[in-house]
């Protein structure tokens, strides 16, 4: 029960819960020492607080008691990705991989490559890996998207969006993607439909509005527009940018 509750708080956004949390876990350790479940939910909580040191000391822990399962193990490479120590994360996850293929441990490497190290063809490598093993999964498609775009394959990238497009239509991020490409294709209108569509799947999302502000920041320099519609490209561009900032 304690860990349970723990697991929901770990879902929280704030730190006032995961100090609780810790608490909670400190009893379920107390009580059950060698159970490696409530020792791990105290190193994701403590992980959560940025305590790093604090929380790899937990998962080690937790990792000793049950060396099969990687969920510490995984715990271990996040904490090293947040602490910079990006060659330990991959030794833990590629590691893992050797072991046993695992789509969300191939994710973790491809937003590595990807997001750390800067390796866009390792990045699409490993998140192909992921899509193989979870081919539903909208978040790794769009990902190996955006890694194709990166490396200015922007054909395979927009291929890669509309696959994760017939997973879920109603994406604001995979609608989003779309229309950036179609803003750099010169495709506007285009652009502008498919950001209204993730707009109202979901109002909050800052990369929308963001992508609004560039295309009328693009119009508001373009000189064959009237100085007054020029001007409200303008004040659109300037209020999208602040939507933007907002979300």
């Amino acid at each position: 029960r304690q860990c349970m509750e723990a697991a929901g708080i770990f879902a929280s956004t704030q730190p006032a819960d995961w100090e609780r949390g810790v608490k909670i876990m400190d009893s379920a350790v107390a009580a059950y020492p060698n159970n490696p479940l409530p020792i791990f939910l105290r190193g994701r909580l403590l992980y959560n607080l940025e305590r790093y040191d604090e929380a790899l000391l937990e998962l080690e822990k937790s990792h000793k008691i049950a060396p099969r399962w990687n969920m510490p193990l995984i715990g271990k490479s996040d904490v090293y990705y947040e602490m910079g120590l990006y060659d330990s994360c991959e030794n833990i996850l590629t590691g893992i991989a050797k072991q046993q293929d695992i789509a969300y441990v191939y994710f973790k490497l491809g937003f590595l490559y990807g997001e750390a190290k800067d390796e866009a063809y390792m990045a699409v490598k490993y998140s192909k890996e992921a899509h193989k093993l979870a081919p539903q999964k909208t978040n790794i498609i769009n990902n190996i998207g955006a890694y194709y775009a990166r490396m200015g394959e922007e054909d395979s990238a927009l291929y890669y969006y509309h696959k994760a497009f017939e997973q879920d239509s109603n994406n604001a991020f995979t609608l989003n993607n779309i229309a950036t490409i179609y803003k750099n294709n010169g495709q506007i209108d285009e652009a502008i439909e498919m950001l209204n569509r993730a707009l109202k799947a979901d109002s909050t999302t800052s990369e929308n509005y963001e992508t609004f502000a560039m295309i009328y920041a693009d119009k508001m320099g373009n000189e064959n527009y009237l100085l007054g519609e020029r001007l409200n490209f303008y004040h659109l561009a300037v209020a999208n940018y602040a939507k933007a900032i907002k979300y």
